[in-house]
């Protein structure tokens, strides 16, 4: 140990196997108070005069090394355990948002196939529903028997009725893609419940 130490090493350490020991060695320094004992030895201060060292049973360092490396290899478990749980609710969670994107797509295709379907239908409604509501206005202006003007009467107000109801619809389906115009008249209640 001392031939290293006089190459530059700082320390050393080696296990002694027989004994079942480990020895620890660090270099011992001269200095004026070791050179008063020393002086004729030739020794200056500063040179390498001997060495320090420390010896420890094995068994103690192994038990703490052994607790050491169980206390490591329990951090790293439950550090890999709670990065497979985080990557699995993030798994989840991305496929819960594609299924959401999914499902919107589906949601909003099902209800641009609605808007149009409402459109179409009504459109094909109100036509013959004019006609019968002209028509029955034209044969309204014509001279019947009283039962037969009722009859015109009543076919003029279903057809009005069924048109309130096309015009109702249209109102909804534009309410559902916000392009309702509100239009603001003066309200007559007494008219109006006189009229139903």
């Amino acid at each position: 140990a001392l031939e290293r130490f006089e190459q530059g090493e700082k320390a050393t350490g080696e296990f002694l196997h027989e004994e079942r020991q480990y020895r620890y060695m660090a270099p011992l320094l001269g200095t004026k108070e070791c050179l008063r004992c020393h002086v004729d030895q030739g020794y200056e201060v500063g040179d390498i005069i001997g060495g320090i060292s420390v010896i420890h049973p094995v068994t103690e360092i192994l038990d703490s090394c052994d607790y050491a490396f169980l206390y490591i290899l329990i951090v790293h478990a439950v550090v890999l355990v709670m990065s497979y749980v985080a990557m699995v609710f993030y798994v989840r969670k991305q496929q819960r948002l594609q299924q959401l994107r999914v499902d919107k797509a589906g949601v909003e295709q099902a209800n641009d196939f609605k808007r149009a379907f409402i459109a179409g239908i009504s459109h094909e409604l109100r036509t013959p529903l004019n006609a019968i509501i002209g028509m029955s206005h034209i044969l309204g202006e014509k001279k019947l028997e009283a039962e037969q003007q009722a009859y015109v009467r009543k076919i003029g107000e279903s057809g009005k009725r069924i048109n309130t109801m096309v015009n109702h619809m249209l109102d909804f389906s534009e309410l559902d893609t916000g392009t309702l115009a509100v239009n603001t008249a003066l309200l007559q209640p007494r008219q109006l419940v006189q009229g139903s």
